[in-house]
């Protein structure tokens, strides 16, 4: 499980346009990570 603290749009890689930044700190392409939702997750805030 990886906690996702908030998502933005940024350069388009692996088929999406969205990264979510982690609780650590880091950038993971949204097409890596199941936010249980295509594109923006409800509930998540942006960045």
């Amino acid at each position: 499980m990886v906690p996702v603290v908030c998502q933005q749009k940024g350069p388009a890689a692996y088929g999406t346009d969205i990264w979510d930044r982690t609780a650590d700190g880091l950038w993971v392409s949204d097409a890596y990570l199941q936010t249980g939702a295509p594109g923006f997750a409800p509930g998540v805030p942006r960045c």
